[in-house]
Parts: C-alpha cells; structure tokens; sequence
C-alpha cells in the first residue's frame, strides 16, 4: 500500500508498505477497529475504518492532515489533496477508512515514534460525516463573546460621549440662562436709573439756570450757580453714559483709553477746577474693551474727586504709561495725604470710595496702592493701578 508517484520519470509508490503473507493474497478486507485495537502490532499496515472526533484540520498544497480524537488516543489522517475534494467541518463525527500504521517505520516519513497513530487514506470518499457538529462549537461561541464584548465597548463609549455632550449643552444651556438672566437685571437696573437719576439731574439743572436767570451774572452767586449749573450736567451725561454701559457693555469702546481717560477727567469739573488738574499720557494707541476701559476710569476719577474734596491740594496729576510688560494708572496730588488709619475704617465709616477702587481692581487682576506720601520729602497722595499685559491674554 502506499501513495503513486513518480521519480525522474520512473513510477514509484511513495510511503510504500509491504507485509509478508504465507497464503494467497485475496481481496482486502477493511477492518473494524477500536480505540482498543489501535495499537495492536496486527494492525500495522492492515486497511482499516475508525471513527472519531473532528479536532483540527492542517491544509497543505498536497496533502490534508486531520487530527482526531478517537478516544482517550489522537489519530493523524493523512489525505492527498484536491481541489473538488470537501473537507468536513471541526468538530464532526466522521468515519475515516486508511492503512494503520501504529509503530515506527524507518522508510516513511512518519510514524517514527511508539504510540503515534496515523491512517493513510486514499480519497475523499474514505471519509465520511457521521454527525455534524453543534452550532455553537467553541471557535463560534469565542467570535460570538468577542463581538459582543467589542459591542458592549462601544456602546459605553457612546454612552460616554453622548453624556459629555449633554453634560456640555446643559453647561451651554445653563450658561446662556444666567447670562440673559444677567442682561435682564442689567436692563431693568438701567431703566430704573433713566426714571430716577437722570430726570433728577435734568430737574435740577432746570432749576439751576431758572435761578441764574434771577441773579445779576457779575456777582459771586451768578458765577456759583453757572459752575454748579456745569457741575449737574456733566452729571447728568455721566448717568446717561452708565446708563448705556449697563444697556451695552461694548458701548464706545473703539477708542483709545489714553483719549477717553482724558476726555472724561478733564470734562468732569469747571473751568477753575480744571487748571489745577493734567492728564499726561505718554500711551495713545492701546484699546481696552469696554469694562476694563470703565474700571481704569472709574478709579481714576473716584481718586481725582477724593483729591478735590479732602485733600486740600493745588495740583493733581493724572498719568498713563506703558512700562514694556503692564500699563500704570497712576493719580497724585500734593494735599495733605491720607492718614494709614483712614484707609483701613473707610468702608466701616460709609466711605466705599476707596473699596471700589480694590475691588475694581481686583476685577481687573491688577494691583492697586495708595501710598501716602508717596516717598520721603514728597507731600500728597499716589494711587497707582498696575495692570499686567499678561492679564488681558488670559
């Protein structure tokens, strides 16, 4: 028994098997055989029929390898290869007729060990499936798990995304509540400022000139109520003004705050007034958005009106400057200073002037110092706001 082939041309038989025979050779026969016979000496070489378990199946360009499990034993088909040729699926019961060869045979190319089993069919009709294999064989059952673990993966993901995207529209929806919110108040505060201080600036600046018009221009009471007349209107513009930062916090902001800052501090007192005030900006060109020009301007004048009113000062200067890595504000006079004490019971006493200053600053992420006097031999008061450039960025 043994495969056809050929050497150079002479035909051979490949993996050849001879048995020596007293009687006169007849038809052979196939033998039943179990687990039990299979490694019987008798049976070396004998044609016999088995049955077993699918286990694996090796596909090579000439020759299926089939291992099976007949038993506690494992069993090594051996079946040239064709291309019309089925092969039966893992895990089948099949039937499988070929020459047993259980013991070591030098001339062959395997079976060269003790307890190695291999059949030697000859075609694909020596094989036979006796029963399918279940569904759900292992391999199966493995694909199955491993998708539905791939599958439970990117459900959480989406799970996931999907709940940083609700929690980012929540934030987004809360966010747009609060700030309408926000512009709700800020509207409502403004349209209560028009109804109540505005028209008490314009009755009071009515009522200012009716009186002027009852006292001669040449008397020292004429030339009061004209500057007090001044005084309640620019009054009455600066309420206007708050009134529109509160209805647009961007309004007039496409300006300069060199120009602004002087545009206000000089237009906030009477003529007399003035000359004791200079603004010096050695920086025009920079351009803050409007909350941060109102802040630098609303300390600025609240030191200026403090100067005037307590101070009992002959000049106030007001500076800007821009020193390469912040911008100062810096406003001095050369009164009588402000006592240490002062400063520290201002906001007990009713005096928020001084803590708006802080907290307007704080806002702005910018230091603020009173020093008072500002060095030694020189009198008056420095308030001095610096603002970080890297403040802005961030």
């Amino acid at each position: 028994s043994g495969y056809p082939a050929s050497y150079h041309g002479a035909g051979m038989l490949r993996n050849a098997m001879w048995k020596e025979s007293h009687d006169v050779l007849g038809v052979v026969e196939t033998l039943q055989i179990s687990e039990a016979d299979l490694s019987s000496e008798q049976n070396h070489g004998c044609l016999v029929n088995l049955r077993g378990e699918l286990v694996e199946i090796l596909r090579g360009p000439s020759e299926n390898l089939m291992i099976l499990q007949v038993g506690k034993d494992v069993v090594f088909s051996h079946l040239r290869a064709a291309k019309s040729q089925p092969v039966p699926e893992r895990d089948s019961l099949i039937s499988f007729t070929g020459t047993l060869l259980n013991r070591p045979a030098p001339m062959l190319e395997f079976g060269d060990s003790h307890g190695s089993f291999h059949i030697l069919s000859r075609t694909g009709d020596d094989i036979k499936v006796l029963a399918a294999p279940s569904f759900w064989t292992l391999r199966r059952m493995m694909i199955a798990l491993c998708t539905a673990l791939v599958m439970t993966v990117l459900a959480v993901a989406w799970v996931g995304a999907l709940r940083r995207k609700v929690n980012q529209q929540a934030a987004l929806i809360h966010q747009t509540v609060a700030k309408q919110v926000v512009e709700e108040e800020r509207v409502r505060i403004a349209r209560e400022w028009h109804d109540m201080f505005e028209q008490h600036f314009a009755g009071l600046t009515m009522l200012l000139d009716a009186t002027a018009t009852m006292i001669p221009s040449d008397s020292p009471a004429g030339g009061m109520l004209e500057r007090a007349a001044h005084m309640a209107d620019h009054s009455r513009s600066e309420a206007r003004q708050a009134i529109w930062d509160l209805r647009d916090p961007n309004h007039g902001q496409n300006k300069p705050f060199a120009t602004a800052l002087e545009e206000t501090i000089l237009r906030s007192w009477p003529d007399d007034t003035a000359e004791r005030l200079q603004v010096q900006c050695a920086e025009h060109t920079v351009e803050f958005p409007g909350p941060i020009t109102q802040r630098l301007i609303r300390i600025a004048s609240e030191a200026v009106t403090n100067a005037f009113k307590h101070s009992e000062c002959r000049h106030i200067t007001v500076s800007w400057n821009d020193d390469g890595e912040a911008w100062i504000l810096a406003i001095h006079d050369d009164g009588k200073g402000i006592p240490a004490q002062a400063v520290e019971r201002a906001a007990n006493e009713g005096h928020f002037g001084l803590l708006g200053m802080r907290e307007r600053a704080l806002r702005l992420q910018a230091s603020l110092q009173i020093l008072s006097p500002p060095a030694p031999g020189i009198p008056g008061t420095l308030i001095r706001v610096t603002l970080p450039k890297s403040a802005l960025k961030s």
